[in-house]
């Protein structure tokens, strides 16, 4: 259990880097991924809004 928290530890420690490339108020490449419904949903069809984005994998 110890081993699995700090693997988990480090590979969010070597993830910091890669998120820091954004700022607030950067604009961002648009992007289209389907929704729960399998409905194409583009990053654009929400502007001028705060998203708070979560991936997560099912298989």
């Amino acid at each position: 259990m110890k081993r699995i928290l700090l693997l988990i530890l480090l590979v969010s420690f070597m993830a910091l880097p890669a998120m820091a490339q954004y700022s607030v108020g950067d604009t961002v490449a648009n992007f289209t991924l389907p929704d729960g419904n399998n409905q194409p949903v583009s990053l654009y069809d929400y502007p001028n809004r705060i998203m708070f984005l979560v991936f997560w994998s099912t298989g």
